[in-house]
């Protein structure tokens, strides 16, 4: 990963969400976070071209993660999401794999493992990034 990846972090709690940032910034990734689903639409809204990946927690009040996870995949359907929860069978969550999640972590989890986690879903974007402009830049031809 060559640029500071940009994380959007949504999680009710407030300590799990100021948890979950360090943890992110420990490892160098830059953070946004939001407290509840409305506050996440609204500040993706205003920035979603430059978000790489969404972390979001699946059961909240108000907006859960589904029905948050829908409202930013209106704006950007290709937005990179990895989920969190303390609850694998909750309903909401089967409704986001269905709207293709790229991945699940369960509650609770260490920083090497939500690292690690971020690091696999965001390297496939950036490597086809610059495979496609090496090879907008260069003719393998001549």
């Amino acid at each position: 990963m060559s640029e500071r990846s940009s994380i959007l972090l949504i999680d009710d709690n407030e300590h799990n969400r100021l948890l979950y940032q360090e943890m992110l910034k420990k490892h160098n990734f830059h953070v946004a976070t939001a407290c509840d689903g409305s506050d996440a639409v609204h500040f993706f809204t205003m920035v979603h071209p430059d978000i790489d990946l969404v972390i979001l927690d699946v059961e909240m009040p108000g907006l859960n993660g589904s029905e948050c996870l829908r409202a930013m995949r209106a704006l950007n359907p290709e937005i990179c999401c990895l989920a969190i929860t303390a609850h694998i069978d909750h309903p909401s969550l089967a409704d986001m794999i269905k709207q293709g999640i790229s991945g699940i972590l369960r509650k609770p989890f260490s920083s090497e493992e939500l690292a690690g986690w971020v690091r696999r879903l965001l390297t496939p974007k950036q490597v086809e990034s610059e495979y496609s402009l090496q090879t907008i830049e260069e003719d393998p031809f001549e």
